[in-house]
């Protein structure tokens, strides 16, 4: 019994825990194969690897399902045998798993391993012992679950007046599953109320239209814009900020007449450089800026032009050094190594010559040391094997003739060092041993150049072994360098930027960028890469706008039903050449409507009487629902509930009758698996 009956609910069919029987297992009960393997037949040879067979007989054949025999009546199995006994690896396996521990929810089931040949003299062990078992879970039809679910709250409401609408979402937090009861709404449904049944209060709409021409072309005049209301305010709605047809004016055209720009450009001044190419610049000079909208200049005061100068090539000194020393002519005893001068840039245009010609050589001595004496030695032959049969081992001895000095290479082991192999009837492979020496000296001076290095066998393969990764004598080489050569620095001044100021004597700068910055010794540029140098440009004086704005308003003349307020125009600041005037004249004064509104109203509504109960037992809710029968106007204090709204009290708490819920579960194994037993279910 999953729920039992109470408050007079209808009784299960059955108790908690009583059973019933049905007869099971009809079937004739299997008979197992009996058979086994004879024994093993003489072995095929006296001596070393052979085979012997034995053959499988059957007493008892299977029946009725009974499980079969591990092998057919005379197969044969057959091993292999020696005078020394051979390993025999462990035969088994897992059977299939049994009936599943419970007949719903969540069981287990079992398999059992059995070894059918078991390991022999050094042979592999199964994965298990015989008989040991494994688990895995089981599941049969799942218990039926019931659904679980309610309604949450309802959300805001959709508009704040004029009738919206508000929600309420329905929530499963257990779905019915395996038959289980649905609940009441699907996830995810809603159902909707009525709220802010209340007008909507509506705001005055209108705005002032566009000025008129101004009634003077300059000197200042008058322009004015009217003030049209297109929506009246309504339900306690916000007034507009003027009358409908009220007009405001400011003045307009208020500059003088335009006066062009005077000026030219002076003299060239001095070249920027004595030779090679320079520059020399001249100025432009304004007497009388343009004032009120006149011509301007054709150049700003203080812009400059340029035009070449001193085009004649400059001296270019000779650069050049000399290079690393080359290779020693021997590498011991005393020789001579060289170096050579080389000129990256010979002198032009009457220039200072280099201290050498190009490819002039000084030389050094090198390699006073003694020459390296290498080790001579080699291995003996290999003595006689230790054993005349099987896997034994030989040793050769290492016999050393002249000794290494002067740093010479040593012998490949020291004098009176054994090496041992192995020996048989068959030889064994010998694995090939060598490897790659040092790199010997770079191929170049200077620049980039290569060095090689070469691999030697010490140990060459024999039967069969594995081969050195190269050939004794390969070489391979791999890039080198020694000091690079100078490189000289390149780079430029680039254009002048933008002025700093449209006016009122400003800067531009011009930026060095270098392209190739010098390295190993080559000559610097001019400046640093981002360095700069700046000039005067926009010289001429600025225009100065006029600054001015009206002041706040004053308080308004009436506090309800439509007074006047009015505001103040102050210049700060006149206008200055040729600058925009202000929108009015200082001292300026400008009005406007105010304090519109008519007095505020209160709301006025109240809560009805309470609805019927929602259920008529365990426990429900009943709700009453507010009406407001004059809403609040021009700002009057809103009701205590908006129109529509709804508050609930619990009702009916008396618990409802619950039915009994039972049933029978599945019936469980049989109390025998053959020859017909009983197998029981539960309630």
């Amino acid at each position: 019994v999953s729920t039992p009956a109470a408050y007079g609910g209808v009784d299960c069919i059955a108790t908690d825990g009583a059973t019933q029987s049905q007869s099971c297992s009809p079937d004739e009960c299997p008979v197992d194969c009996v058979g086994s393997y004879g024994d093993f037949g003489v072995c095929s040879t006296s001596c070393g690897s052979g085979s012997q067979t034995q053959t499988f007989t059957v007493t008892v054949p299977s029946s009725f399902g009974g499980a079969p025999c591990t092998a057919a009546h005379g197969a044969t199995n057959s091993q292999a045998c020696s005078t020394d006994e051979c390993p025999v690896d462990c035969i088994g396996g897992y059977g299939a798993f049994d009936e599943c521990s419970t007949s719903c929810g969540t069981g287990s089931q079992t398999q059992t391993f059995t070894i059918s040949v078991v390991a022999a003299f050094g042979g592999v062990a199964c994965t298990a012992e015989d008989g040991a078992t494994q688990s895995q879970a089981c599941s049969t039809d799942e218990c039926p679950v019931d659904c679980v679910g309610a309604y949450g709250d309802f959300g805001d409401c959709s508009l704040s007046c004029g009738s919206g609408s508000q929600t309420q979402t329905f929530t499963v937090t257990v779905p019915a599953s395996f038959g289980g009861a649905a609940c009441i709404a699907a996830d995810g449904a809603t159902q909707s109320q009525v709220c802010n049944s209340q007008e909507c209060p509506v705001d005055c709409v209108g705005d002032y239209g566009s000025f008129t021409a101004c009634s003077l072309s300059c000197g200042g005049g008058v322009r004015t814009q009217t003030f049209t209301i297109s929506t009246p305010a309504n339900f306690g709605g916000a007034e507009c900020v003027d009358i409908d047809g009220g007009v405001q004016s400011q003045l307009c055209s208020p500059q003088p007449c335009p006066e062009d720009c005077v000026g030219d450009y002076g003299g060239y001044g001095a070249c920027s450089v004595s030779c090679g190419g320079g520059s020399q610049t001249r100025t432009f000079t304004i007497t009388s800026p343009a004032a009120f909208g006149g011509q301007q200049c054709i150049a700003s005061e203080g812009s400059t032009e340029s035009q070449p100068c001193n085009p004649a090539a400059c001296p270019v000194d000779c650069v050049g050094d000399y290079g690393g020393f080359g290779l020693c002519s021997t590498s011991c005893g005393g020789g001579v190594q060289l170096q050579t001068f080389t000129v990256s840039t010979p002198a032009a245009y009457g220039g200072v010559d280099c201290i050498a010609t190009d490819g002039a050589t000084q030389s050094q001595s090198c390699s006073p040391d003694e020459c390296p004496v290498d080790c001579v030695g080699s291995y003996g032959d290999f003595g006689v094997c230790s054993t005349s049969c099987g896997s034994g081992s030989q040793t050769q001895t290492f016999t050393v003739t002249v000794p290494s000095s002067f740093g010479g290479a040593p012998c490949t082991a020291a004098h009176g060092a054994t090496n041992s192999q192995a020996c048989s009837i068959d030889e064994c492979p010998v694995d090939c041993i060598g490897g790659y020496g040092a790199f010997d000296e770079c191929s170049t001076s200077c620049g980039t150049g290569s060095q090689t290095q070469t691999f030697t066998i010490s140990v060459v393969a024999a039967f069969g072994g594995v081969a050195c990764t190269a050939e004794d004598g390969a070489t391979q080489s791999q890039a080198c360098s020694t000091d690079e050569c100078p490189v000289d620095c390149v780079g430029a001044y680039g254009d002048f930027g933008d002025c700093s100021l449209s006016c009122g004597s400003g800067s531009q700068t011009q930026t060095f960028t270098v392209t190739v910055p010098a390295s190993f010794g080559g000559a610097a540029c001019i400046a640093a890469d981002g360095a700069t140098q700046s000039q005067v440009c926009n010289s001429q004086e600025c225009p100065v706008d006029c600054v001015g704005d009206y002041g706040s308003f004053t308080a308004c003349s009436l506090s309800c039903g439509g007074g006047v307020r009015t505001q103040t125009f102050t210049i700060s600041t006149p206008a200055n050449f040729g600058g925009a005037e202000c929108v009015d004249i200082d001292g300026g004064v400008q009005s406007q409507l105010c304090s519109p509104q008519p007095c505020p109203e209160d709301c006025v509504g109240d809560y009805g009487g309470y609805g019927a109960c929602s259920v008529s037992c365990g426990g429900g809710s009943q709700t009453r629902t507010f009406t407001i029968t004059s809403p609040a106007a021009f700002g009057g204090q809103q009701c205590i509930a908006s129109e529509g709204s709804t508050e609930s009290q619990p009702c009916n708490p008396a618990a409802c009758p619950v039915d009994c819920v039972g049933d029978y579960g599945g019936f469980g194994l049989c109390s025998t698996s053959c020859g017909g037993g009983v197998q029981l279910q539960t309630f």
